[in-house]
C-alpha cells in the first residue's frame, strides 16, 4: 500500500490524502440478501367508497382508512381492535358512514373525527350494510332480518324492520331507489338458502322473494319499478315490478361478484373476487368478460361517475378512466427484472400495468417509464451494459442500444401470443419461444424471424443457446430438444420428469434442466445422458448458474445456492410474507457477488456490496469531485465527520477493485490515489458506524 501526505499543500487536521490498495478480480466477502425496496406487509382494503378521486375511504378489519390520491397511499383514520367492519358509505367528502359487527360510526369532517352513533339494537346485532339517499336519510340492515332507518343524518335511528330470532337471515346488502322503495338482500347463514325482503311504502310494510340464488351480494335500484341483484355464483336477477317478483338473468360463471353498479339502464359493470369482471351496453342480454388476473384480485369496486372508479382489496388497488374497460394498478407488482449495470435497472411489471419500471440507484428507488409498447411485457433479455430486448403480449420487440435512455418497438408479423422465453446473443441474433410450441429466429436484431413448430410437443417452456447454432429447448412431457443448426431442426429426449420449466447450459457439456415439479437434471456429457440430483424445490420459478459447479435456484419463495453442481444447496433467502401473491418471480445476476430478485408482491431484495447496506442513523452530506476523475478524486463532507471510515470503490458489476485505509480522525474533506483505474463507471462507497453514503464515479 501507498501512502502519502503533502504537509505543505493540506492542513492535516482537515484535509487527508490516501493512497488505495489495488485489488484483483477477487470475489466479495459473504453478502446477505436485503430487502432494498418494498415492504413485507401490505394493507388489505376489505369494502371500498369513492367520492372523488381524492376522497376515497375504505376498511379494513377495525380500522377505517383514507386515500387522498385515488388508492395509492391509504392513512388509518380509526381503529378498534375489538371491530370487524363490513362497510362504508359516503354522501360527500365530509359526511361518512362505517359500520360493522353492532357499532356504526359518522363523520362529518371527512373522517378526522369519528363518533359512534346509537342504534336502537339492544341484542348487540351484527351490522352489516349501509346506504344514504342524501345527507340526511340513510338505512343501515344487519342480522335477523335487522333494518333501521334516520331521516336526520343519524342523530336519532329508528327501526324499521325488527329483528326476527327464530330465524338466521342476514342482510348483506340495502338499497333505495327514494324514500319509500327499497329492497334488503341477504342469506340463512346455516342453509344459504337466499331472502329478498321489499317495501313500496317506507317500510310500513315489507314482501319477500326467495330467487333460486345463492349467496347474494349486491342489489340497486334503476327506477321505482326495475331493480337488480346478483349472487356470489355471478347468476343475475331482474325485477320489473319494484323487487316484489323476480326472473333469472345472464349466469356468468367462474366471476364470483362483489360489486354491481349500474351506470344507467342498458350500460353496467359487475366486478369480481378472482381477477374478473364483466361489462355489458344492453342490459345483460350480452355482456363483455374483462381479464384482470388472479395476482390483481380484490375484494370491492366503487365508482363516482360513469367512467372514473377504483377496485381494491387483498393489497391491490386498481383504478379506471373507462367504466371498467380497462384498468390501471397503483400498487407494484413485479413479474422480471434485470441491469445494464450496478445502477440501471428494469422491471417488467404484471398486466395490466404496460410500462416498466425504471431504477437508477440499484434498484432502491423507482419510477414507472414508458417505452412506447402497446402490449403488456412478458420478458427482456439485457445483454450488454448499453444492448437490451423486451417482448410484449402484442408481439412487439423493444430493443435499446443505449442503455434504455430510448426504446425502438418493433411490431412482429404474428399473432398476440404468449411468449414463454426470448435470448439474445448480440444485437442482431435472437431467440423465442411461444406456447403452445412454436419457436422463432432472427439474424437480423428482430426485423425478420423465421418460425418452427414442434408438431407432438403441446408446451415449449425454455431456451438456451451457447451460439448462432448449438441450443436446447425443453417443454412438457419431459421434452429435451437439442439442435445444432440454429434451430431449424432438433433431436430431442425425454426425461422421466414430465413437465420441464428451464435448461441452462454453461458450454458443450455441462447443463442443467429444472422441472415445474421442483426436480433438478444435470448433464456432464452434452445431454447424452441426465442425473437426477434428488432434490424437490417449492414450484421453482429461476434458474442460473454461472459455472459448472456453482448456482442459484429460487423457488416460491426462497432462494438457495450450490457450489458443488447441484449435488447441494443451502437456502440464503426465504421471503415468505402475508401479503397476498407474495412470490419470487424474477432473478437477475451479472455474477457470484450481485444479484436482485423482484416478488410479486412488489420487493426487490439485493445481493450486493452496496445496495441498501445499511439504515443510515445519520444522514451525512457528501460529494465527489472532479467527476469525471483522472487520477485524483477529492471527497468533500457538508459537516466534519468524527467516525472510522471505510472507503471502497466497485465495479459496475459489483466487483471490489480498490480499498482505502481505515481513516479516524475528524476530516471535512479527503483526496483519493485512483491511478490506474481504467475508464469506465464505478461505485464509490464510504461507510462510517452510523452511515452509508456511496456514488456513482466515473473514470475518464
Amino acid at each position: 500500500m501507498s501512502s502519502f501526505y503533502d504537509k505543505n499543500i493540506f492542513d492535516m487536521k482537515k484535509y487527508t490524502v490516501i493512497g488505495f490498495i489495488l485489488l484483483g478480480p477477487v470475489a466479495l466477502p459473504q453478502e446477505q440478501w436485503r430487502l432494498i425496496y418494498g415492504s413485507d406487509t401490505s394493507l388489505s382494503i376489505g369494502t371500498v367508497f369513492m367520492v372523488d378521486t381524492t376522497h376515497i375511504w375504505g376498511e379494513s378489519g377495525g380500522s377505517v382508512y383514507f386515500s387522498p390520491d385515488w388508492g395509492k397511499t391509504w392513512e388509518e383514520q380509526y381503529h378498534h381492535e375489538n371491530y370487524q367492519y363490513a362497510d362504508v358509505f359516503f354522501t360527500d367528502s365530509l359526511s361518512g358512514w362505517v359500520v360493522g359487527w353492532s357499532e356504526l360510526l359518522h363523520t362529518a369532517d371527512g373522517g378526522k373525527n369519528w363518533a359512534l352513533q346509537s342504534l336502537p339494537n339492544p341484542l348487540g346485532l351484527d351490522m352489516n350494510a349501509v346506504y344514504f339517499l342524501n345527507p340526511d336519510t340513510g338505512w343501515v340492515a344487519g342480522s335477523y332480518r335487522t333494518v333501521f332507518v334516520t331521516y336526520d343524518g343519524g342523530n336519532d335511528w329508528l327501526t324499521l324492520h325488527h329483528f326476527v330470532i327464530g330465524e338466521h337471515y342476514f342482510f348483506w346488502d340495502v338499497h333505495f331507489y327514494d324514500v319509500f322503495h327499497g329492497c334488503a338482500i341477504g342469506n340463512d347463514i346455516e342453509s344459504l338458502y337466499p331472502i329478498i325482503m321489499t317495501t313500496a311504502d317506507g317500510g310500513q310494510s315489507w314482501s319477500e322473494a326467495h330467487p333460486p340464488a345463492g349467496y347474494l351480494v349486491d342489489v340497486q335500484f334503476l327506477n321505482e319499478s326495475m331493480v337488480w341483484c346478483c349472487d356470489r355464483d355471478g347468476k343475475l336477477f331482474l325485477s320489473k315490478d319494484g323487487g316484489f317478483n323476480w326472473i333469472t338473468g345472464a349466469d356468468i360463471p367462474y366471476l364470483h361478484p362483489v360489486t354491481m353498479f349500474f351506470f344507467n339502464d342498458s350500460e353496467a359493470f359487475l366486478g369480481g373476487s378472482t381477477g374478473h369482471t364483466a361489462r355489458t351496453t344492453d342490459g345483460w342480454e350480452s355482456y363483455r368478460m374483462i381479464e384482470m388476473y388472479f395476482s390483481n384480485a380484490v375484494t370491492d369496486f366503487s365508482f363516482t361517475d360513469d367512467y372514473t372508479g377504483i377496485a381494491a382489496g387483498i393489497g391491490n388497488s386498481l383504478r379506471t378512466t373507462d367504466g371498467g374497460v380497462t384498468w390501471k394498478r397503483v400498487n407494484d407488482r413485479f413479474t422480471g427484472i434485470a441491469f445494464f449495470n450496478s445502477f440501471n435497472g428494469w422491471i417488467v411489471q404484471e398486466y395490466p400495468n404496460k410500462n416498466f419500471m425504471h431504477s437508477g440507484d440499484g434498484g432502491v428507488s423507482w419510477t414507472e417509464m414508458a417505452a412506447g409498447n402497446k402490449g403488456n411485457l412478458l420478458h427482456m433479455d439485457i445483454i450488454t451494459e448499453e444492448t437490451g430486448f423486451a417482448v410484449t403480449d402484442h408481439s412487439e420487440l423493444l430493443k435499446t442500444f443505449d442503455a434504455g435512455v430510448s426504446w425502438e418497438v418493433i411490431n412482429m408479423p404474428f399473432d398476440s401470443v404468449l411468449y414463454t422465453d426470448m435470448q439474445f446473443l448480440n444485437a442482431d441474433t435472437g431467440f423465442l419461444c411461444a406456447a403452445p410450441n412454436r419457436f422463432f429466429r432472427t439474424v437480423n436484431g428482430g426485423q425478420d424471424w423465421e418460425t418452427y413448430i414442434f408438431d407432438t410437443l403441446r408446451y415449449l417452456a425454455d431456451i438456451c443457446f451457447l451460439n448462432h447454432f448449438e441450443g436446447w429447448a425443453v417443454g412438457v412431457q419431459g421434452f429435451a430438444g437439442h439442435t445444432t443448426d440454429g434451430g431449424r431442426s432438433w433431436s430431442g429426449r425425454s426425461l422421466p420428469e414430465y413437465d420441464l420449466s428451464k435448461v441452462q447450459f454453461t458450454d458443450r457439456l455441462h447443463g442443467y434442466i429444472l422441472s415445474f415439479h421442483g426436480k433438478v437434471f444435470r448433464t456432464v456429457d452434452g445431454g447424452t445422458t441426465w442425473t437426477d440430483l434428488g432434490v424437490d424445490f417449492v414450484m421453482p420459478q429461476n434458474m442460473f448458474f454461472y459455472d459448472t459447479r456453482t448456482g442459484l435456484i429460487t423457488d416460491y419463495y426462497s432462494v438457495y445456492r450450490t457450489h458443488d453442481a447441484g449435488d447441494t444447496w443451502e437456502e440464503e433467502l426465504n421471503c415468505h410474507s402475508s401479503n397476498f401473491s407474495s412470490q419470487i418471480t424474477g432473478f437477475f445476476s451479472p455474477g457470484p457477488a450481485q444479484a436482485w430478485i423482484c416478488t410479486m408482491d412488489g420487493r426487490i431484495y439485493a445481493f450486493s456490496p452496496f445496495a441498501g447496506t445499511v439504515d443510515p442513523v445519520t444522514k451525512v452530506s457528501l460529494t465527489c469531485y472532479p467527476n469525471p476523475f483522472t487520477d485524483f478524486l477529492t471527497i468533500e463532507f457538508g459537516q466534519t465527520v468524527e467516525d472510522d471510515l471505510k472507503i471502497q470503490i466497485f465495479t459496475a458489476d459489483g466487483r471490489l477493485v480498490r480499498s482505502g485505509p481505515p481513516v479516524n480522525r475528524k476530516i471535512n474533506k479527503m483526496i483519493l490515489n485512483v491511478r490506474g483505474l481504467t475508464r469506465g463507471l464505478y461505485l464509490l462507497n464510504v461507510r462510517g458506524a452510523a452511515f452509508s453514503e456511496s456514488r456513482k464515479i466515473v473514470r475518464e
